[in-house]
């Protein structure tokens, strides 16, 4: 299946480049992780709002990383796979000692 979204990515690739949608999406990132910041320091309402802006504008660009680097859905499917059945296990691991 197709990102509903392939031609929004293909145009922004094609306007400002690899390069630079590279760069956005890692300072994307950076923004995210400072609204999370902002929510622990503060807790206010505003720095949810932040973050949820923050998410949407990670996810798109996950979504011109993917459609960039020709990255199937498939394999981050299973990577995500592994990377649940970790979580399991460290859950998993961490409730056995709090017995």
């Amino acid at each position: 299946m197709v990102d509903s979204y392939h031609g929004l990515y293909a145009r922004c690739v094609s306007a400002w480049g690899a390069p630079a949608q590279i760069t956005q999406a890692a300072e994307e990132c950076l923004e995210l992780a400072l609204a999370c910041h902002h929510y622990l320091r503060d807790g206010r309402f505003k720095d949810k709002e932040e973050i949820t802006e923050e998410i949407a504008d990670v996810e798109l660009m996950i979504g011109q990383l993917k459609y960039m680097l020709s990255i199937a859905e498939r394999d981050v499917a299973c990577w995500k796979s592994a990377k649940e059945e970790r979580l399991h296990c460290m859950l998993n691991a961490e409730e056995r000692k709090n017995v």
